[in-house]
């Protein structure tokens, strides 16, 4: 096969990702259709049909809809102020550092559980009421920023120190440098510890029953209490988390993929018909070359132009980040 056809051949194979996108999906379906076909059949054991009869009930899965609320709200404060902390550790001034120090060392030096029941039992002590479902989303937020900002700090002591040199020479602000140059390298070290906090942190929202929140753990501890059947309902409520940790595990996944130096960001090659490959072989003109206009332009700069004229001319050159400028009026001749 010549060159043009094994590139044509290469442009119209369908990629990677999206085949196994598909394969997955279609695996899913298989599987959701042969569980649908076992249960209209009675061809699953009892004690199996049992278990999904309990994993898809609505009083399981509206408390893995709490608990997947807790997690949602928790995680997205719990990174902000995980950053926060990050930068007040990466701080040069005493009390910031220490301050930040302080906090993680706290938080992690001392059971979840402990701070979950301190605040549910503190805070109405010193005035401030909040429902069971505030209290846990307090609660694990203060806890998921002290592991957070580690996470976050240690992604950023990743990235070479000599970037945010490079970005601070062209007038780049601190805060801009850490939005558009460190951040965006950083979040290849970041993302794995996150993705494992998130799953830890949907698994933990059974602590909050504890203070009596009515999510997963919770309810399935209520359903045990009536029929004391311990194995078939947590089996459910298991299969329920698991299910809810393998979304986490698959839009990690993806966004490594995202941000991974590897990943390719061509646009995604389209088949070509049979008639216009076939027209295509039998053409016997070169592909024009893609540095071509540089070529005509020098040629045409060797027959018109004296050599000691520049090439390139550029005037009034400007650049400036947000409201600072590095270069004004600036004339360039190449």
């Amino acid at each position: 096969m010549s060159k043009s056809g094994t590139g044509i051949a290469a442009a119209a194979r369908p990629g990677g990702p999206h085949r196994l996108t598909l394969l997955g999906g279609g695996a899913a379906l298989i599987v959701v259709a042969a569980a649908a076909f076992g249960w209209r059949s009675s061809l699953i054991p009892e004690p199996l049909m049992e278990v999904l009869t309990y994993a898809s009930s609505s009083f399981l899965l509206d408390g893995a809809l709490t608990a997947v609320e807790i997690a949602a709200l928790a995680m997205v404060g719990g990174v902000m102020l995980g950053l926060v902390l990050a930068l007040m550790r990466l701080s040069t001034l005493p009390p910031i550092h220490g301050t930040a120090w302080l906090y993680i060392w706290f938080i992690r030096g001392t059971p979840l559980i402990l701070q979950l029941v301190f605040l549910y039992d503190a805070l109405p002590v010193v005035g401030i009421k909040l429902d069971s479902f505030t209290t846990a989303v307090v609660g694990f937020m203060l806890n998921e920023a002290a592991f957070s900002a580690e996470i976050i700090r240690g992604g950023i002591l990743s990235v070479d120190r000599r970037q945010s040199l490079a970005a601070a020479s062209f007038g780049m602000g601190p805060f801009l440098t850490l939005r558009r140059i460190i951040l965006p390298q950083a979040m290849r070290a970041i993302l794995p510890g996150m993705a494992n906090q998130t799953i830890s942190m949907i698994k933990g929202t059974s602590i909050a029953s504890v203070i009596f929140v009515n999510e997963l753990t919770f309810r399935a501890q209520q359903i045990v209490g009536q029929n004391f059947k311990f194995f078939t309902v947590f089996a459910a409520a298991g299969i329920i988390y698991l299910i809810l940790t393998s979304g986490v595990a698959v839009a990690q996944f993806y966004l490594e993929k995202f941000y991974s130096l590897e990943a390719s960001k061509k646009t995604p090659a389209k088949a070509i018909p049979a008639g216009e490959v076939a027209a295509g072989s039998g053409s016997s003109a070169p592909a024009p070359s893609p540095t071509a206009w540089m070529d005509s332009l020098q040629a045409s700069r060797a027959e018109s132009s004296a050599p000691d004229q520049p090439f390139v001319i550029c005037r009034n050159v400007q650049k400036s980040y947000g409201d600072k400028e590095i270069l004004r009026g600036i004339d360039l001749f190449v």
